[in-house]
């Protein structure tokens, strides 16, 4: 309650307020619980867990029941469960409790402690990253444009530092292999850190080529982590077409794609154009051509772009598009014809093949009635079996009458 009183001063013809006394009422509000507790624990890692609630008056905390990891406390006067654990397991049921005058809110979690491990992970020049065992195929070398490379990045994934004790080629075949660390090895990298290196593989006749690279590091399932390479130097560069589908797969040249479709529905279908090879790849026509086609009408995207740059390790590429309408149920197909200037495969053409599911008939609507037929040829044959039944009984009549 605020109670003012007013004071006047006749002197200067003023009015002023004074405050006289306060008696303010805050409402009490039960606590509510607000974090989110970190259920993750490592050996030899600190653990912290800070409780923070609402409510009125402020409200104190109590770790009420479960049993703690051996290594973590818990302080009432921080609300904060906080240490290195020493063991590894489950602890399950972790209660913590906040509780004013007007009453408390209860919080049950599960605190799992795993061992301490480093975890390698590696991105490729792309910002891909790669599995361990990862091949790269190189497309387009050829004699006078024989290097390829770029930086790699080793990240650490795990929550202690990873050592990575030596980086160093194996395996090759008609190549040569630069690496260049970031700084003198051995590397120790902080849990969520990365360093990079660059590598360049030079090729060194015509011919196919491969190697492999090892990372030797302290993950415990990852030791070495490796990729490989392989290619083909050619002696002169030329280009080079291939197809994929937006899956990826590849499409022989005079191959065949097929596709199940249910509905006669229109729909699309992607593919890309790619220059694996070491020259201009120069499309032609149209460059996309559609023909015979067979109970379908087909509609082109044409690739954004005439050429293809030389492929430098990773091919070049142009994505087309089908807009595909199946005409009626059953069977449809279509040739696709690209041109290019590839020695040998000019034009390059494929069959794509498709079937579609007849939807089902709408079910038939009868009329209700006592149980009879509405059959009309069976309607037809009751009117004539009770015509007949009538000429009998009148002729059954005049025998009995002449007689």
């Amino acid at each position: 309650m605020l109670r003012w009183r007013m004071a006047c001063d006749s002197s200067v013809g003023s009015v002023g307020f004074r405050l006289d006394n306060v008696n303010l009422e805050i409402p009490a509000v039960a606590p509510t619980i607000t974090s989110t507790p970190v259920t993750a624990a490592f050996l030899t890692q600190m653990y912290t867990y800070t409780v923070t609630a609402t409510g009125a008056p402020a409200p104190t905390f109590a770790h009420t029941g479960g049993t703690l990891p051996a290594g973590i406390t818990f302080n009432a006067g921080t609300a904060t469960f906080s240490g290195t654990p020493t063991a590894t397991g489950t602890f399950a049921n972790i209660e913590v409790t906040a509780t004013n005058a007007s009453g408390s809110d209860v919080q049950t979690f599960t605190i799992t402690v795993s061992p301490s491990a480093p975890e390698i992970s590696v991105d490729d020049p792309g910002s891909t990253t790669i599995n361990s065992g990862h091949n790269f195929v190189i497309y387009g070398l050829f004699t006078g444009t024989n290097v390829i490379g770029g930086t790699f990045t080793i990240n650490n994934l795990g929550n202690v530092d990873l050592t990575i004790s030596a980086i160093a080629s194996a395996n090759l075949v008609n190549n040569t292999v630069t690496i260049t660390p970031a700084q003198t090895l051995p590397w120790d990298i902080a849990a969520s850190g990365s360093l990079d290196f660059d590598f360049e593989i030079t090729v060194t006749a015509v011919g196919a080529f491969s190697g492999r690279l090892n990372i030797a590091n302290n993950d415990s399932d990852e030791n070495p982590f490796f990729f490989t390479w392989s290619g083909t130097m050619a002696a002169t560069g030329a280009p080079e077409i291939a197809v994929h589908t937006q899956t990826g797969a590849n499409i022989p040249n005079n191959g065949q794609v097929n596709y199940p479709n249910a509905g006669t529905l229109n729909f699309t279908r992607t593919f890309d154009i790619r220059n694996e090879g070491g020259a201009m790849l120069t499309l032609s026509g149209g460059p996309v051509a559609i023909s015979n086609l067979v109970n379908c009408t087909v509609m082109v995207t044409q690739p954004a772009n005439s050429t293809l740059a030389a492929a430098f390790g990773d091919p070049e590429i142009e994505p087309f598009s089908l807009s595909i309408s199946p005409v009626a149920a059953g069977a449809f197909s279509f040739t696709v014809t690209i041109g290019n200037d590839d020695a040998d495969e000019n034009p390059f053409v494929f069959r794509f093949n498709g079937h579609t599911a007849a939807f089902p008939p709408a079910p038939s609507k009868k009329k209700k009635d006592s149980g009879c037929s509405t059959d009309s040829s069976s309607g037809m044959s009751w009117m004539l079996l009770a015509g007949l039944a009538a000429a009998m009984a009148v002729a059954v009549r005049t025998r009995r009458q002449n007689a």
